[in-house]
């Protein structure tokens, strides 16, 4: 007699099952070359849990086991991998964490570490690399947001000074944002840490993974302090640097003959992006700015190709390594 299975339940469990051992494959994720918790690089294979490879250290003072999801991003995620997937999908189409949760029948507090999980990881592994020949350099500037903190609040003088700023239209400047992008290359946005001026900020981050005689441009509303930095900057290029782009030096300004293409304003961009949120702690802030510069690179990335870097090179983040990091002290 042939059992019954109306629902497919076997074709399901064997699809996933299948796809859990294809994600776990030797081709797609890290390769262990010694043991993860002791570094003895004496090993040996310790048979498998649900298909996926296992191993067990011979070393006489440690002897754990660990597998090829030991240490990766979605080390402890108890859900099917498909639903991974989808996360990361739903990320890049910035849906709502209630819209997420729905979706992939997950708890909001579940799809809120998932979501942090996947940050810190993308924060790894995505990043601008180096600046080569011109950057655009300007500044953005948000208020401050304790949404979800446990032991800050606005005091009754922030709250009366933000309703004074909305109602009159003022530019809040509690937190200011350096932005930097270079044409074809993944933009760098990042908050000014508590402590940190901006011209820190820019020394710190931009000019770091910046060429020798990489060509700074600014506008008439970028910080004052920030664009003085970058006049000295400038006047320290090599005069065929100079004479490539026709800069003039004028005053407290300069000038060059860089055609002005009409170019996608990325702060109306990411404002716009980010207003989806409802509010974003400041706290979490920056994961969020370098998480949009992934999206808004001119590199297309898929969530496929995504998924299979943060699994060979993303590292495993605790709840506790989460909350750690995000110490409140803005």
């Amino acid at each position: 007699m042939i059992e019954r299975d109306w629902e497919f339940e076997k074709i399901k469990k064997y699809k996933e099952n299948a796809l859990r051992e294809n994600i776990y494959n030797k081709r797609n994720v890290k390769k262990y070359k010694e043991c993860p918790y002791c570094g003895s690089k004496s090993f040996i294979k310790y048979g498998k849990y649900n298909r996926i490879q296992r191993y067990k250290c011979k070393n006489e003072k440690c002897k754990k086991t660990f597998s090829n999801t030991t240490n990766s991003v979605w080390k402890y995620l108890k859900h099917k991998p498909e639903k991974w997937f989808e996360f990361i999908e739903l990320m890049g189409e910035h849906t709502t964490l209630n819209e997420c949760a729905a979706k992939l029948e997950i708890s909001i507090v579940t799809a809120f570490y998932w979501r942090h999980k996947i940050f810190h990881a993308i924060e790894n592994n995505y990043k601008p690399e180096k600046f080569d020949e011109v950057v655009d350099v300007d500044t953005y500037y948000t208020e401050k947001c304790y949404k979800g903190s446990r032991n800050k609040n606005y005091t009754y003088a922030d709250k009366v000074k933000n309703k004074f700023d909305k109602m009159y239209g003022l530019v809040p400047r509690s937190v200011s944002v350096l932005i930097a992008e270079e044409i074809g290359k993944m933009p760098l946005i990042r908050r000014t840490e508590n402590g940190e001026t901006i011209v820190n900020n820019f020394n710190n981050n931009v000019l770091k993974i910046a060429a020798k005689d990489c060509y700074m441009r600014t506008d008439y509303f970028t910080n004052k302090k920030l664009k003085n930095n970058l006049l000295q900057y400038n006047k320290k290029l090599s005069n065929a640097t100079k004479k490539k782009y026709g800069l003039k030096i004028i005053g407290n300004r300069i000038e060059d003959k860089i055609k002005k293409d009409k170019k996608k304003n990325i702060m109306a961009y990411l404002t716009a992006w980010l207003s989806r949120c409802k509010g974003i702690a400041t706290k979490y802030i920056n994961h969020y700015y370098n998480f949009y510069s992934l999206i808004d690179s001119e590199k297309v990335f898929d969530y496929m190709s995504i998924f299979f870097d943060l699994l060979k090179n993303g590292s495993y983040t605790s709840v506790n390594e989460l909350r750690k990091t995000h110490i409140e002290n803005y």
